[in-house]
């Protein structure tokens, strides 16, 4: 999107999140289905951290019903 936003191209490949980032400047088309991909996100505690309750805390808050809402709400699909 940086590149949209400084007039270096006129279209993207992206995700359609990021109309919900930029509605001012973000148009999402979809392509067909058999040419969608699909990506995942995950979440860990490194061993090294240096507050493991912390930690755990965001990746329970990320898990949640309201962390799930919020990817949801940023257009993110889970399962």
């Amino acid at each position: 999107m940086g590149l949209i936003h400084s007039d270096k191209v006129d279209a993207i490949f992206g995700w359609n999140a990021f109309q919900n980032v930029w509605p001012d400047t973000c148009e999402v088309i979809e392509l067909p289905p058999e040419l969608q991909i699909f990506r995942s996100t995950v979440v860990a505690m490194i061993s090294y951290t240096k507050n493991a309750e912390l930690s755990q805390k965001f990746i329970d808050f990320l898990t949640s019903k309201e962390g799930r809402k919020i990817y949801s709400d940023w257009g993110w699909i889970h399962k």
